[in-house]
């Protein structure tokens, strides 16, 4: 696997990152500029919307909409009829349901930018786990703090009611 270099940090050194692969790739210039990056896709309001009933307890109403994402991906362009991934069955519990909409998520909405905002839905085992996997990540420093962005300073100047997020 290759590195880039992202650049010198302050105190001088050279920081590299595993690339970070996206479905759309950018143009000749440096960064993300000029790609047309989609917010949302049919197949993610489908999982939302699947991740949302089924958090009400309405998981046998959930299951059909991860069920028509699966379903897609079985049947390809149309001229495909594949086995897998198979159905869903209705008669999951909650929990196993919630696992499955998750997995089905990390599947379908691969290098779109959403996977972190997963996994902190999932909240914090979750989240230490899979940040463990990360060879860019010292295992024993992954902290809760992770799952929060600073709130920026000129937004706590304006309304001194805010505090700043812990670790921060």
């Amino acid at each position: 696997m290759s590195f880039f270099t992202s650049g010198i940090d302050p105190s001088g050194k050279t920081v590299t990152f595993l690339p970070h692969v996206y479905k759309f790739r950018p143009t000749q210039r440096p960064g993300q500029q000029d790609v047309n990056w989609p917010i949302y896709r049919y197949a993610d309001v489908l999982l939302m919307y699947a991740e949302a009933l089924n958090e009400q307890g309405q998981t046998a109403a959930a299951i059909p909409y991860v069920n028509m994402i699966r379903a897609r991906a079985r049947n390809g362009t149309g001229t495909e009829n594949r086995a897998s991934p198979a159905d869903l069955p209705t008669t999951l519990s909650q929990a196993q349901a919630r696992t499955a909409i998750f997995d089905e998520r990390r599947i379908e909405l691969a290098f779109e930018g959403k996977r972190w905002f997963d996994l902190v839905r999932q909240g914090f085992p979750t989240f230490q786990a899979a940040e463990s996997t990360d060879p860019t990540v010292i295992p024993t420093n992954i902290q809760a703090t992770r799952m929060v962005w600073p709130i920026p300073q000129a937004q706590i100047d304006l309304n001194p009611a805010l505090t700043q997020n812990p670790g921060y």
